[in-house]
């Protein structure tokens, strides 16, 4: 049983303007997918938690933070973000023991951009008492960061909002100096995408219906066998991953060097750490593994990402339209559909006690390999996430099956896996 208790709000703001840069990158995802990209959770209520008290907090949430009360419009056939000045949303009120499954139906409910607001709540009722909050997100309205970032905000309710507002960043980006910071980084866009050949994928020898598959790898010995690596390297084990998914990748594939995008979040920049908004980007990395020890292709792995967070902060619409004129100069389109994204919030530098090489090979009957799931809509061609699971590296990888083989992408994961933990135990060999 679910009722609706409709909660008005106002709030600072209003307006109507373009897209920030990390709206974009979202909204060409959302483009391609022909959905959107949706992010929640559920989380226990305190006991004695009244809906009142929760009426309240929903309101707070909407009239402090202009990101949650804004649509796109389409007035000029491109998307703007129109913020209201005042609205109302509705919270559901759900009586039900199973909160998991009001959340899994909030996320794979698409959201309509144009007329509803990028938050969806409810509430979860047990008998009398509320026991769970579930929320779900458009992630035009804010990415991982910015969620870290509302939660922090939502702590301090009695204090008044000083982040900078997404529409305001928008105008910011269209002043000299974020143009100067644009520019930038497209020519190092530029340099990069001159290095590399313009094919990622060979033709694949299966191709599949559903088109796109998922497919991850769990491996705790790797996991261990990172922490060994990035403490030798003087890295972290993020660049370790990294370099392990270009040696796997370039060995599957033949294409050497290997041509990657990261996400960056971009907050580390002057006035962004707590903007309540989406700003995350891409960077572009280029790594050339072909033939050097894997310790070698580590430190190579920290310093290209270093140097492509430094330029992930850009117009979209002008790297596209670089990458379409390089395109031509080519006579060929330059492929740049292939990411890597650690999504890990923890564990990235080595702990003080390293396992032993004897805890590593003990780990390694516990490697497995698992099958996701097919997916229907379009997507990019080669999308590889390391998960936030503790104590193994867990890696998915979604990729395009007319562009790499479900048997190329097992033995990519395979390879990862397998060079980490062979680099750990035997250091002297080539990778």
């Amino acid at each position: 049983m679910s009722t609706e208790i409709p909660v008005p709000f106002t709030g600072l703001g209003a307006g109507t303007g373009d897209l920030t840069w990390g709206q974009l990158r979202i909204w060409s995802a959302m483009t391609l997918s022909g959905t959107t990209v949706n992010m929640g959770g559920v989380t226990p209520l305190p006991p004695g938690t009244t809906l009142e008290s929760t009426v309240d907090l929903v309101r707070d949430l909407m009239s402090r933070h202009t990101t949650l009360r804004t649509r796109l419009t389409f007035d000029d056939g491109s998307p703007q973000q129109t913020v209201a000045g005042e609205g109302v949303i509705t919270l559901a009120v759900v009586d039900t023991d199973d909160p998991q499954a009001v959340r899994d139906q909030y996320q794979h409910t698409p959201f309509d951009s144009e007329h509803e607001w990028p938050v969806r709540m409810a509430v979860i009722r047990d008998g009398d008492t509320l026991t769970h909050l579930v929320v779900m997100y458009n992630q035009l309205a804010l990415d991982q960061h910015g969620l870290d970032a509302l939660m922090a905000d939502l702590a301090n309710r009695d204090r008044p909002v000083t982040a900078l507002q997404p529409l305001d960043l928008a105008r910011q980006q269209h002043l000299p100096a974020a143009r100067r910071t644009s520019d930038m980084a497209l020519r190092h866009w530029e340099r990069l995408l001159r290095t590399v050949p313009a094919r990622r994928f060979p033709d694949s020898r299966d191709p599949r219906v559903p088109r796109y598959q998922e497919i991850a790898y769990s491996s705790p010995a790797a996991h261990l066998a990172a922490q060994v690596i990035a403490a030798r390297t003087g890295t972290d084990t993020s660049a370790v991953l990294l370099a392990a998914f270009a040696t796997a990748l370039a060995d599957v594939t033949g294409v050497h060097p290997v041509l990657t995008q990261l996400l960056f979040s971009n907050r580390f920049r002057p006035g962004l750490a707590d903007v309540v908004g989406h700003l995350t980007q891409t960077g572009l990395c280029v790594l050339d593994v072909a033939g050097v020890p894997f310790d070698d292709a580590v430190r190579r792995a920290s310093r290209a990402t270093v140097s492509a967070g430094k330029n992930a902060y850009y117009d979209p619409r002008d790297r596209d339209e670089l990458v379409a004129k390089l395109s031509a100069e080519r006579g060929e389109p330059i492929d740049t559909s292939c990411y890597f994204n650690d999504r890990r919030t923890q564990g990235r530098q080595p702990p003080a006690e390293l396992p032993g090489a004897d805890e590593i090979r003990a780990a390694l009957p516990a490697d497995a390999e698992r099958f996701v799931a097919h997916v229907e809509r379009p997507t990019r061609k080669l999308f590889c996430h390391v998960n936030d699971v503790p104590d193994t590296l867990d890696v998915m990888i979604r990729a395009d099956t007319h562009h790499l083989a479900p048997a190329d992408v097992s033995a990519c994961l395979r390879r990862m896996a397998g060079v980490i933990v062979t680099s750990a135990l035997r250091p002297a060999d080539p990778a």
